[in-house]
């Protein structure tokens, strides 16, 4: 379920991940330590 909203937050700001982690009440950090765990980074 989590990875599917990270998905979705960047997919809605085509890829603004400071954007994404503001809409998902997290930090960036956070975001992207999220984006390495589930293997969205490319």
């Amino acid at each position: 379920m989590e990875k599917r909203a990270i998905r979705e937050a960047l997919v809605f700001t085509k890829g603004d991940r400071v954007m994404a982690a503001y809409l998902l009440g997290i930090g960036r950090t956070t975001l992207y330590r999220k984006l390495k765990e589930y293997r969205l980074v490319s």
